[in-house]
């Protein structure tokens, strides 16, 4: 690859793992999550994403924070997120879907025909993002 074709490919510039933490030690909810970057690199999928939740921030080359990416690691899923309107907004993976927002628009697909669908415009069925 060239110098250019190198630049013209790079989007991200950086990735930290991070964990959420959305209740104190006693057990009470806070108003925001605790988030804590993990010094091994390392994070258990909790069970309860309302408890705690492990995901990965991706920043962009260009600095602009609605491009940068959450990747948030659930125990049925996993979902890519930004800010973005005019771009794709959100991805989530499921075992035997995909769902995908573009534009506002969100389309779920699914493993067969009964599974799958498309949603209209102003309806929201990808909740997660």
């Amino acid at each position: 690859m060239t110098t250019l074709t190198k630049s013209l490919l790079r989007v991200w510039k950086s990735a930290q793992l991070y964990i959420g933490f959305h209740r104190d030690p006693d057990g009470r909810e806070r108003k925001a999550p605790h988030v804590w970057p993990p010094k091994n690199g390392r994070a258990t999928i909790h069970e309860d994403p309302d408890e705690q939740e492990a995901f990965v921030v991706l920043k962009s080359v260009d600095g602009d924070a609605a491009q940068d990416v959450q990747i948030k690691l659930r125990p049925d899923m996993i979902v890519l997120r930004r800010d973005a309107p005019d771009a794709w907004e959100g991805v989530i993976v499921e075992q035997y879907a995909i769902s995908v927002k573009v534009g506002g628009v969100s389309i779920r697909m699914g493993r067969s025909p009964a599974r799958t669908g498309t949603a209209q415009p102003g309806s929201n069925p990808m909740v997660v993002f």
